[in-house]
C-alpha cells in the first residue's frame, strides 16, 4: 500500500475509525488516511504544521 498524497511506500498503522476502517500515517510526509478512502490534502494555505504553527503564533502576537 502507497500513501495517496505523496505515493511513498514508508507507512504505519496508528488506528482505526468508528466505521472500522484502519488509518494508517505516511512516514514520509505525515499525513493520515484509510484505505480506499479519499485524499484529503492541506488547505493551500498551511503546506506543513510548522506554518500552522508559525501562522498560529503570528495570529497571537497581533491581539
Amino acid at each position: 500500500m502507497n500513501c495517496p498524497h505523496c505515493q511513498s511506500s514508508n507507512i504505519v498503522a496508528c488506528g482505526s475509525q468508528s466505521n472500522g476502517s484502519k488509518k494508517h500515517k505516511c512516514k514520509e510526509c505525515l499525513k493520515t488516511f484509510t484505505e480506499g478512502g479519499k485524499a484529503k490534502g492541506r488547505p493551500k494555505q498551511y503546506s506543513t504544521d510548522y506554518d500552522r504553527v508559525k501562522a498560529w503564533r503570528k495570529r497571537r502576537k497581533q491581539n
